[in-house]
């Protein structure tokens, strides 16, 4: 049952990287012939360093991330159970997205928009704060240890439940 369940796995994991692949693939030639065609400069034509050192970094920067998105979309589809038709990704799609937005934006308004990537560490570190200190100051830890202050009606009817049905067992038992 464990191998059919890793096959499921393996197989969402396939099919998503076969649409995402193509996509990502396709996005970024269409991003690299718009830099080198938008950005001549002088004489010698298209530059392979159309913005400098920093714009570089901007543009491996937004590669990083989406690799981390694509990677990170291939790993929910591999371990989160979807719907049919629904799409895989949660946030890592919303990073890709960010990607696409300043790529497009860096070549036809500013190179600035590459700041923009800055969210995603940013959103990173609020994730890890919340985990551990979001809930008013206590952890996750802390509250799943402490006992619930009021009973729920219908947990009380189950444990009257729970007892009837262990005394009539003994009973049963008691009689054969």
């Amino acid at each position: 049952m464990a191998k059919a369940a890793a096959k499921k796995a393996q197989a969402a994991k396939t099919a998503t990287a076969q649409v995402y692949r193509p996509l990502l693939l396709g996005i970024n030639a269409i991003y690299l012939l718009l830099v080198l065609g938008l950005n001549n400069r002088g004489e010698n034509g298209a530059s392979l360093l159309p913005y400098g050192f920093w714009g570089c970094m901007g543009m491996i920067s937004t590669w990083s991330v989406q690799v981390y998105a694509y990677m990170g979309i291939l790993e929910q589809s591999q371990n989160v159970k979807q719907k049919k038709g629904e799409i895989s990704g949660g946030v890592y799609l919303d990073y890709l997205g960010l990607t696409v937005l300043v790529q497009f934006l860096s070549v036809f308004h500013t190179t600035k928009w590459f700041w923009l990537l800055l969210l995603v560490p940013i959103y990173a570190l609020y994730t890890l704060y919340t985990s551990l200190y979001g809930n008013g100051g206590k952890s996750s830890a802390k509250i799943q240890q402490t006992p619930q202050e009021h009973e729920d009606p219908n947990d009380a009817m189950q444990q009257d439940r729970r007892q009837k049905r262990a005394e009539r067992r003994k009973q049963k038992a008691g009689m054969k």
